[in-house]
């Protein structure tokens, strides 16, 4: 029984990768230096031929808003989960909820689902898929301080980059500018697409 404190980590090597990563948040926000440590190691050599046997995708899974984009890391392991280059000839599978271009999943359509990525003679590995067209809630702040904003004072023909966040099941979603329509109200000035505003006269 591990007592949860400071001294408790939890890193490992994960599918896909050869360097060691922390996945757990200790209380010192940090990994503390201890003397005692529970290892489970594999003493299998690599394989030989070095062929990939399964493909892996990160993140495991996301949520997105619609228009949303996302570019999973594609890795691959060999028969014995070493890591290896995965194969060039990779296609990917939407389930319908949007596709890939250049290694950019873009989602189309809301609804719960899987990317597929898949490649001849090798496992296909899948991500969790979570569109949501109708967030919780919605906050904007800007840009570049990330300091949330209801309510702005700017002087004639200023301008402010505005950034939105969105919500779902009290869980951040993965979103862009673009996914929200920015309007104004009034004579006030204008925000364009991505949601610079700039004060009117």
């Amino acid at each position: 029984l591990m007592d949860g404190g400071g001294s408790t980590t939890l890193n490992l090597v994960r599918p896909g990768e050869s360097a060691i990563s922390q996945i757990n948040s200790p209380s010192d926000g940090k990994q503390r230096s201890v003397t005692n440590y529970i290892m489970l190691v594999s003493t299998e050599p690599p394989d030989p031929d070095g062929d990939p046997e399964r493909l892996v995708i990160y993140p495991y899974s996301a949520r997105l808003l619609t228009g949303a984009q996302i570019e999973p890391d594609i890795m691959a392991v060999d028969s014995v989960g070493f890591a290896v280059s995965p194969p060039d000839d990779l296609e990917f599978d939407g389930d319908g909820l949007g596709s890939v271009e250049d290694g950019v999943f873009t989602a189309d359509e809301s609804g719960e689902g899987v990317l597929t990525v898949s490649s001849d003679g090798v496992e296909s590995g899948q991500m969790e898929l979570l569109v949501v067209d109708t967030p919780d809630s919605i906050a904007v702040s800007e840009e570049e301080s990330g300091r949330e904003r209801t309510e702005l004072t700017l002087e004639t023909g200023e301008s402010i980059d505005l950034t939105a966040s969105a919500v779902y099941g009290h869980l951040p979603l993965t979103v862009r500018d673009e996914c929200f329509t920015w309007e104004v109200e009034g004579d006030i000035g204008e925000i364009d697409e991505t949601g610079l505003f700039t004060a009117g006269e």
